[in-house]
């Protein structure tokens, strides 16, 4: 039977109560992840070398900024709706960066 992470809550940074796995980022519902096995790979790409090409936090970072969406309009969005003005950008990018190249199975 598989046992799925404890997280109370979605918010970034929480922590499951059985394994110790820690959310990366802010999510709109609370995940259903087995239990140990986030903690193993987010373990692991926490832990990689350095990278030399683009991830797909860059990729994405070169797409939005592209169209105009850049973490300045996303910060003045949030703010116009009375939301914090905050946007952990970089972290999401990195987090991205790495989960890709967990991925493709490339040294970091």
């Amino acid at each position: 039977m598989v046992t799925f992470c404890d997280l109370p809550d979605r918010t970034k940074g929480t922590r499951c109560r059985r394994c110790g796995f820690e959310l990366p980022l802010t999510l709109p519902y609370i995940p259903t992840i087995p239990c140990g096995v986030a903690a193993a790979i987010a373990e692991r790409i926490q832990n990689a070398p350095p990278r030399g090409e683009p991830g797909l936090g860059d990729i994405l970072e070169t797409a939005l900024s592209s169209i105009g969406i850049t973490k300045e309009w996303y910060v003045r969005v949030k703010e116009r709706f009375d939301l914090p003005p905050t946007c952990d950008c970089e972290a999401r990018k990195e987090w991205l960066n790495r989960v890709s190249d967990y991925v493709r199975g490339e040294p970091r």
